[in-house]
């Protein structure tokens, strides 16, 4: 059942709700299907009209008025390619890729390798756990609490595990049997160079590290897509430096990667962006992200209704090395960070291109044979 919200009564209007992001407004309640915003209306997809209204009432409440700041666009080749409509690759029988099209992966990772090579990174492989404390020093915890997956465990005590047993053998629920642990699934790979990191006692010279790995995040579930996945694979390169030189390798590496996004024939731009902050305590952040240009993305769009990010270059300052009490020989450190959703590549190249290997870019097609 359709909720209708007049906009006036939250006090906002569809410019102020379309700043700071539809989406957060699904992770007030899990009963929410669909949210919608008119030049009138705000309208919530959900049985539950009287729970969500109240809440969607008490968000606005706290939120403060957002200017919309314009986004600056570093590339666009949306004018040389023309608008088409194709379909990104839905799961079938648990298998998202089938033949050919599960060799894309490795292909779009290797790719962006040579690009981490050409800088000299270094490479890392690191565990699908991440620790509570990790979560906590990163500051990802606190800001984005709506993305976490916390593993749990049985406890090792054979009285317990008998009884698990016996309950597993007569079907019965077992969910009480569960105790959190200290671990979580890592929901992204950086924060992994960091804790590495802190072992040392000073850095000398800017330095490089790139990983890939499984991340998971607890996405509402009304809002998973074949590009919006609650697991996906990513490959980061995190640099660290002097200020003037993690700005100028940021800016280098996106240069790379929408090099390479041309390569391979996709249509986007690359642009300012910002973070998913849920909390209204952060959203003055989203304002500082695009005002001081420290979050750029490459943006696949092959129409008007689709835009995709499939690669972001940040600029942290020295918030995470602070944080992971990284230190200097003599000035303080700043880092940055390339995030590739592998997936999305995928989905992207496929989107464009179609399942047919003799129509894909030769870059790719060099590679797998």
């Amino acid at each position: 059942m359709l909720l209708y919200i007049p906009l006036e009564k939250l006090g906002t209007n569809k410019e102020q709700i379309l700043a700071t992001g539809t989406e957060n407004i699904y992770y007030l309640s899990e009963s929410i299907h669909q949210v919608n915003v008119t030049d009138r209306h705000l309208i919530v997809d959900t049985l539950e009209h009287r729970m969500v209204r109240k809440k969607i009432k008490h968000y606005f409440a706290q939120l403060r008025p957002q200017r919309k700041l314009k986004a600056k666009i570093l590339e666009d080749n949306t004018t040389l390619i023309p608008s088409y409509h194709s379909s990104f690759i839905s799961p079938s029988d648990g298998a998202l890729l089938t033949g050919e099209s599960t060799f894309l992966e490795n292909a779009i990772d290797h790719l962006i390798c040579r690009i981490a090579k050409k800088y000299q990174a270094q490479f890392r492989q690191y565990p699908s756990f991440i620790s509570e404390k990790s979560l906590q020093i990163s500051g990802y915890a606190r800001h984005f609490p709506q993305y976490l997956y916390r593993v749990s465990e049985v406890p090792h005590d054979y009285g317990t595990l008998n009884q698990y047993r016996s309950y597993s053998n007569n079907n019965q629920a077992t969910s009480d049997f569960y105790k959190p642990s200290t671990s979580f699934l890592q929901p992204c790979i950086c924060y992994h160079v960091y804790q590495e990191l802190s072992a040392l006692e000073t850095h000398h010279s800017t330095s490089l590290y790139t990983a890939k790995g499984r991340c998971y995040r607890h996405e509402h579930r009304h809002r998973l897509s074949p590009t919006r996945l609650q697991e996906f694979t990513m490959r980061e390169i995190v640099f660290i430096g002097q200020d003037e030189e993690v700005r100028q390798l940021r800016m280098k590496l996106l240069s790379e990667v929408w090099d390479l996004f041309e390569d391979l024939g996709l249509r986007g731009y690359l642009t300012t962006s910002n973070d998913p902050f849920f909390l209204h305590q952060d959203q003055d952040k989203k304002l500082y992200q695009i005002a001081g240009n420290t979050k750029y993305e490459v943006t696949f769009s092959p129409n008007e209704e689709i835009h995709v990010s499939v690669a972001s270059g940040n600029h942290c300052g020295t918030m995470l090395c602070d944080a992971f009490k990284l230190s200097g020989k003599e000035k303080p450190l700043y880092s940055g960070c390339m995030a590739f959703g592998i997936d999305r590549w995928v989905q992207a190249f496929l989107y464009q291109h179609g399942n047919n290997p003799s129509k894909w870019p030769l870059i790719i097609r060099e590679l797998l044979s």
